[in-house]
């Protein structure tokens, strides 16, 4: 099973695609998002996103904003 993700700034739809885990800096420290995490909403810190498909990871900057997590679907505003 694999998680929908969707960064989305004022403009636009940045990112979207399925994902099989993300790493996330919020006010709490670094969280992972496996598929069926319970739903979430938090503050995400700047920082590094790290962004799982399979074997492979990709590394983006983040500046803030919020996380919400629900029904296998995470958007980061």
């Amino acid at each position: 099973m694999n998680l929908l993700l969707e960064i989305i700034t004022p403009e636009k739809v940045v990112y979207k695609d399925e994902i099989s885990e993300v790493v996330v800096p919020t006010v709490n420290g670094e969280i992972a998002i496996l598929p069926n995490h319970v739903n979430l909403l938090t503050q995400v810190n700047p920082g590094e996103l790290i962004i799982k498909k399979g074997t492979t990871a990709q590394f983006l900057a983040i500046t803030g904003g919020f996380l919400e997590v629900s029904n296998n679907k995470i958007s980061i505003l």
